[in-house]
């Protein structure tokens, strides 16, 4: 069953009804975001910065010293998510909007970096949606990402793929982010594959982790209760270990820079 991704208006549903618990069940995103945020600039800062896809704002959470002044515009679908967002950090120089990132309302080379972190493989033109970011960026500006790769949630989507069920996200390989971060017209300045695997005491908690952090928006058909709990005990059958029953994840972690020119 090939990769369905779920239309705007459902992605944002999902996280909306997963924002109030997104922040304590996100820790592989958390831990993905602790090591963007050491890729930012600590001194000779230039704004504004913009935050595509920013959640409940974990990442501004995580800023020190002079990058809380920098000035950031976070974007995202989830309404929800940016009420959060307000409620943890009530910086006046963080604007919270909510709009998708392939129709914001900016002018070009307005802002000095981006950042799309989890976000891309939810995109249904990722080439295009990271065009767009990149025309934001002033010469030499900056974008941060991280994106999962081909082996994140392969347990799962493993048993799903078997029983011809769709699922929701585009995992690309991890040989092709390169090409599809340069074909935009940014270069790559630094890039590392993060592999990691949390564990749960059952196959329920993990879907029940899913759901915590609004990852849940899939086209097709949705499974009776008793069909998950089946999915489920055919999940631990095949996959638990002594440390528990497994998620593994894939991500690319990287920055890339838009040209200076002559």
């Amino acid at each position: 069953m090939p990769t369905i991704i779920p239309p705007r208006k459902h992605i944002s549903s999902a996280f909306s009804k997963g924002a109030p618990t997104y922040a304590h069940n996100a820790s592989v995103q958390r831990e993905i975001l602790v090591k963007l945020a050491a890729k930012l600039p600590q001194k000779n800062l230039r704004g504004p910065w913009i935050d595509l896809g920013c959640g409940t704002g974990l990442l501004e959470a995580m800023l020190i010293g002079p990058q809380t002044k920098v000035p950031i515009f976070c974007v995202d679908l989830a309404r929800e998510s940016l009420k959060m967002l307000a409620r943890q950090n009530d910086r006046p120089d963080i604007y919270r909007i909510q709009a998708d990132i392939d129709q914001l309302p900016f002018k070009p080379e307005m802002f000095s970096m981006a950042v799309m972190s989890s976000v891309i493989q939810w995109l249904a033109n990722p080439s295009l949606s990271i065009s767009r970011a990149n025309s934001l960026l002033s010469r030499g500006g900056r974008l941060l990402f991280s994106v999962f790769c081909k082996g994140t949630y392969s347990e799962l989507f493993t048993l799903r793929t078997e029983k011809g069920l769709p699922v929701p996200i585009e995992l690309l390989c991890e040989k092709s982010i390169s090409s599809l971060i340069e074909k935009t017209g940014l270069n790559i300045i630094d890039l590392e594959i993060y592999k990691t695997k949390s564990y749960f005491t059952s196959a329920w908690g993990v879907l029940k982790n899913i759901s915590a952090i609004g990852a849940t928006a899939v086209v097709g058909p949705r499974l009776l209760k008793n069909q998950l709990l089946s999915l489920c005990e055919e999940y631990e059958q095949r996959f638990n270990t002594r440390h528990g029953v497994p998620v593994s994840y894939t991500v690319a972690i990287g920055m890339a820079q838009k040209g200076i020119g002559l």
